[in-house]
């Protein structure tokens, strides 16, 4: 095979991959979210090693969960604010930080939060603020 043959079909080989997955965003459609406002749902997440900051899509209860782990604070904060969600497709991105309003006392505590998904999202981000 000469280079010129080699090339055109690498290059066929690019175009029908892109066009096979933009087809897959198109029908698919976005993922819709909801901020999970229950506590005790949120505290029933078994977190492997929750001292770290981390974060895991899980299913519940045939349910998709990202659950988020802010890690070992030397305050106590009962959860984590999720400041930002930016949905593209299948491709979730979300901020979040910890309450300026709370902090109380020197206690350890492990704050979490969740956000319920109607699909599993192929890619996810989380950005601690």
């Amino acid at each position: 095979m000469n280079k010129k043959k080699i090339i055109i079909i690498v290059t066929s080989i690019i175009v029908v991959l892109l066009l096979v997955v933009g087809a897959l965003f198109i029908f698919t459609g976005d993922v819709s979210y909801e901020i999970v406002g229950d506590v005790k749902l949120v505290g029933s997440f078994d977190i492997e090693d929750a001292t770290i900051k981390s974060y895991d899509v899980v299913k519940k209860d045939n349910e998709y969960y990202l659950v988020i782990c802010y890690g070992e604070q030397p305050t106590f904060y009962s959860t984590v604010e999720v400041s930002n969600v930016s949905v593209t497709g299948k491709i979730v991105t979300v901020d979040v930080n910890l309450p300026r309003d709370e902090g109380l006392g020197d206690a350890f505590s492990y704050p979490k939060a969740a956000i319920k998904f109607d699909k599993k999202p192929l890619i996810v981000r989380v950005n601690f603020e």
